[in-house]
């Protein structure tokens, strides 16, 4: 038996090797370079067997791209962004603690796809996803920098997600209620530490942003210091104490 040739997805030819193992059985092996459509032909006495040339479709499962998974809090959406476009034909798949969440998929574009699931506990979320039946592996470093979007670096597939009970987040302090113009003002956060640091925003009645100083006071407590800019009579100041929005997002 001998194998004619075979092709790679851009048409050049992919060295092969054929072992006669014995009992009229013959075992081939060649090392594909691309992912895609190789095209093998076999040919046995000169005449070409019932069959070839046979399709093999290359994938690598490390070309697999994908956004962090964020943490999250109960009852609201989390999602992610899986491309696929450098790993070769395949099947992807995406399960949350084993399939007892369940998880939608919607097309950002050719072989891009949003992941989300909406967490209804607070607890570790485990996110399985699979290419062909095979774990996504973890980035190297190199492999990040040369991507637009932030990646996961430290741990490949499964991935963990930390849900945390939305009512865990506490704001508190005079500077929700009482603030005096150009002067220091400051409230609490406390949080569930899983979440994360918060950021916190902090919008005038014109809605420009305010700078805001976020500080740790312990491992589940955090400090937000603001200065009001906007100068005027009481009846303007009590529109900015209405006025002023803060945003928490962990």
């Amino acid at each position: 038996m001998t194998i004619d040739g075979c092709v790679g997805p851009n048409g050049q030819s992919v060295p092969a090797q054929v072992k006669d193992t014995g009992n009229q059985t013959f075992q081939t092996e060649f090392t594909p370079r691309l992912v895609g459509e190789h095209r093998i032909s076999v040919m046995y006495r000169k005449v070409a067997v019932s069959g070839s040339p046979f399709i093999c479709k290359v994938y690598d499962v490390r070309a697999i791209r994908v956004t962090n998974v964020a943490q999250g809090v109960v009852a609201k959406p989390i999602t992610f962004i899986v491309e696929t476009s450098q790993a070769g034909p395949g099947n992807l798949e995406v399960t949350v603690n084993g399939g007892r969440v369940p998880t939608s998929a919607q097309a950002q574009g050719p072989h891009t796809y949003a992941i989300s699931f909406t967490p209804r506990e607070s607890c570790t979320h485990t996110v399985d996803l699979r290419f062909n039946g095979e774990d996504v592996p973890a980035l190297c470093q190199e492999q990040v920098t040369s991507l637009s979007r932030p990646c996961c670096v430290s741990a490949g597939s499964p991935f963990s997600c930390q849900v945390a009970e939305a009512a865990r987040v506490v704001l508190s302090g005079d500077a929700l209620e009482k603030v005096s113009v150009n002067r220091a003002a400051m409230f609490s956060v406390e949080a569930d530490p899983t979440l994360g640091h918060p950021q916190v925003q902090v919008l005038s009645p014109s809605r420009n942003p305010l700078l805001v100083d976020v500080g740790v006071q312990a491992s589940d407590r955090y400090s937000v210091l603001f200065t009001p800019v906007d100068v005027g009579e009481e009846q303007q100041l009590q529109q900015f104490l209405m006025a002023m929005l803060v945003i928490v997002v962990m």
